[in-house]
């Protein structure tokens, strides 16, 4: 594991993560925009249009490379998988304060550390259980079960917050044998045709003000993954998780400016408790691995 990168490595890291960020809050305004006119299955189908187009070149390029795989049926349940918990989150964007959904998206890692540990078979060390006991607490703290009724929407982005944490482990593992291009290429290849079939009986002829905000999430959909990646090719999760934390105020503040919508201080101590928890388990195993 790198040490905390010097001078122009660090502000690189810095400067992919705020692209990372910038990106999924384009990408949450997009969707309620869009949310106006669209249903959330035909969202997310065109989103699957827009980025095909924009990595068509690739495959035109490097095709037989790119799409080389030996595991297309594992490739196919991620990205089942995946497409359920973006189709979730874009519902809770559509429905939830903006602050809340990102607050509830903090939950992912807890999810994956169990998720790992059931099926990968990682070791769920004393200080993963205390980031997966922290997530759970920060959850109840923003949800607050019998002092206020748990909204259906709340739940959904929960359910694709554990989505997205299946979809993650099922690329970890993808990983070994695959090339990280292969995989965004075929999540791009296979989202089409499922997005098709989820949104075809509801369909609604987009307006013309859609267009922009398609283009938008389209953009952003792989602006956001190939920005994350980079941040961590350059610095460790310890230097990036900090700096991602940052998405929740500016979420906050965001929706606020554009919707009104009001600052909830649960919602912001049940984030910082999932994101110390989780913090404390990726610096304990930075220090483990150091050692």
């Amino acid at each position: 594991m790198k040490a905390l990168p010097p001078g122009d490595t660090l502000i690189r890291a810095t400067a992919w993560t705020l692209a990372m960020i910038a990106s999924f809050l384009l990408q949450m305004i997009a969707v309620r925009e869009l949310s106006a006119n669209l249903g959330v299955f035909q969202i997310m189908f065109m989103r699957s249009c827009v980025s095909l187009a924009i990595v068509t070149p690739l495959i035109a390029l490097h095709g037989r490379r790119l799409l080389h795989t030996s595991r297309i049926g594992t490739h196919f349940a991620r990205n089942g998988v995946n497409f359920a918990a973006q189709s979730a989150w874009a519902y809770g964007v559509a429905m939830l304060p903006l602050a809340a959904v990102t607050a509830l998206e903090f939950s992912t890692p807890l999810w994956v550390a169990l998720l790992a540990a059931l099926f990968l078979g990682e070791r769920l060390s004393r200080h993963r259980l205390i980031a997966v006991v922290s997530g759970l607490v920060g959850v109840l703290i923003i949800l607050r079960p019998g002092v206020e009724a748990v909204q259906l929407a709340a739940l959904v982005v929960l359910g694709s917050a554990l989505c997205f944490a299946t979809s993650n482990v099922i690329a970890k593992a993808l990983t070994r044998t695959e090339d990280t291009l292969t995989i965004v290429i075929w999540m791009q290849i296979m989202q089409f045709p499922i997005g098709f079939l989820a949104c075809i009986w509801s369909w609604t002829d987009p307006l013309w003000s859609d267009a922009p905000w398609l283009l938008v999430i389209g953009c952003t959909g792989l602006t956001a993954h190939y920005s994350m990646a980079k941040a961590f090719s350059l610095a460790d999760a310890t230097v990036v998780m900090p700096i991602d934390f940052l998405r929740l105020p500016l979420a906050a503040m965001l929706a606020w400016a554009v919707y009104r919508e009001p600052l909830n201080v649960f919602v912001f101590l049940g984030a910082a408790l999932m994101f110390a928890g989780n913090f404390h388990s990726v610096w304990q195993e930075r220090r483990a691995r150091r050692d």
